[in-house]
């Protein structure tokens, strides 16, 4: 996984500079050309095209960042407050409502506070993005019952769920429902490497159109 790392991390840095000179160039372009010319459109869509890969590009970077070593004890609850103070006006605003279930006395877990709020974060636009016409966001925190302690925090939409099949195939890369321009594919395939990084799990529950349940569930671990 490390060697996997460091080639994702060159491919990347090698492609983002070249790349954003190709951006810069279609820019140019763009301003340059009538918005009636036949070539407005495709000069526009090959600069959607660009910003996709370098939203890929990113992706790999954040996969192939190596896990820090400075763990902490992470207040799961805290961490979610703190995202959702910048990204609740987002939500309401694309219609979802969030009903919030917070465990009072949940624990704290050892691990790295970045990474759970990239996981987290990954989460929370998942379920948007699966509700354009708006909906319901619960999302909800408890401690493990079984006897290692940890915690579980679970994230429920309300929106059009997915099929069986797609639901197996949840968590593999570049797979997405969404339109090119909106989404890498790489959200729950990252998510999944940095909670199984902290020795813990992402399951995912849902049926067609009737929502999607992901449940992440973190050990406290001292060597997570």
């Amino acid at each position: 996984m490390a060697a996997i790392g460091e080639i994702a991390a060159a491919i990347a840095h090698e492609l983002n500079s070249p790349l954003a000179g190709i951006g810069s160039v279609l820019r140019v372009l763009r301003q340059r050309i009538d918005e009636g010319h036949p070539h407005h459109k495709l000069v526009s869509e090959a600069g959607e095209a660009t910003r996709f890969c370098g939203d890929v590009i990113r992706e790999l970077l954040s996969f192939a960042r190596k896990p820090t070593a400075d763990r902490e004890r992470v207040d799961c609850n805290e961490v979610i407050v703190g995202l959702l103070a910048f990204s609740a006006q987002l939500l309401y605003t694309k219609g979802i409502k969030i009903v919030k279930r917070y465990d009072p006395d949940l624990p704290r877990v050892r691990g790295c506070r970045s990474e759970l709020q990239q996981v987290f974060l990954n989460l929370i636009t998942n379920a948007r993005d699966a509700m354009p016409d708006g909906g319901t966001l619960t999302i909800s925190t408890r401690a493990r019952e079984s006897g290692e302690g940890g915690v579980e925090v679970e994230f429920s939409d309300t929106g059009s769920g997915m099929s069986a099949e797609l639901a197996q195939r949840a968590f593999e890369p570049f797979l997405t429902t969404k339109d090119s321009d909106a989404g890498t594919g790489l959200g729950l395939h990252i998510s999944r490497e940095i909670v199984s990084r902290h020795g813990g799990s992402i399951r995912v529950a849902t049926e067609k159109d009737r929502g999607c349940t992901l449940l992440v569930s973190l050990p406290d671990r001292e060597d997570a």
